[in-house]
């Protein structure tokens, strides 16, 4: 579960919780930027980023985040598509990188995957009727999984999270500054196992960071102007 954090966190375009694959597969209401959608604004090793895909990217950030574009100023603006951006070409670097190492996953756990999804609906009919209002269908949704549970596992063997530990002092350490700052902090005996399952998250994460930095400094990156 720490492993699937960690991805959900750190990537920012994986989802991989049940029940929150509806929410941006495909939304036809979102509204329609004036600029040429197919507009390139990056290409990372040859890939192409379009215009399109910056402005969902940056829909699905202020919706992730409840902001209302139009209250954001110039400067706001242009922190958001540049997080938005780095953010795609993160992926598509990540994208790349799973889909030379050819990793698999296997269609029960995909079909795993859909039967947790399906358990947060009330019947199939339900579940159906989201699909539809998401414009999408399972076999689309099924897609999504695989590409996700394959980025899950990928990640998992590339940054060995399995060799990740955390010792008492680093325990200790994180609930003494912790408890300056907040009174009411339970006893260390009660949060223990809470304290180091966010210590391992950090550490997780630092991994993926230095790993997509890594990625970075290996391709071609070129940044092309956007609207």
């Amino acid at each position: 579960m720490q492993q699937k954090t960690l991805i959900a966190i750190v990537i920012g375009v994986l989802v991989v919780l049940a029940g929150a694959y509806f929410y941006f597969i495909k939304d036809t209401n979102l509204p329609k930027d004036d600029s040429d959608s197919s507009a390139v604004v990056a290409r990372v090793n040859g890939i192409e980023i379009t215009q399109n895909d910056l402005d969902a990217y940056e829909l699905k950030m202020l919706a992730e985040q409840q902001i209302d574009k139009a209250s954001l100023d110039e400067e706001a603006l242009g922190q958001l598509k540049a997080q938005a951006l780095d953010s795609l070409i993160s992926q598509s670097l990540l994208e790349q990188a799973v889909k030379k190492d050819g990793t698999k996953v296997s269609k029960s756990d995909i079909d795993e995957q859909i039967e947790t999804i399906k358990g947060q609906f009330e019947d199939e009919a339900a579940y159906q009727s989201a699909l539809s209002t998401q414009g999408t269908t399972e076999d689309i949704l099924r897609t999504e999984i695989e590409r996700d549970l394959v980025t899950q596992k990928y990640l998992e063997k590339v940054l060995d999270l399995e060799s990740i530990t955390v010792t008492e002092e680093e325990i200790q350490t994180a609930y003494d500054q912790e408890s300056a700052v907040n009174e009411n902090l339970a006893e260390l005996s009660e949060i223990s196992e809470q304290i180091k399952a966010f210590i391992t998250q950090q550490k997780q994460q630092e991994l993926f960071a230095t790993y997509l930095q890594e990625l970075k400094a290996d391709a071609e990156i070129e940044i092309l102007n956007q609207e």
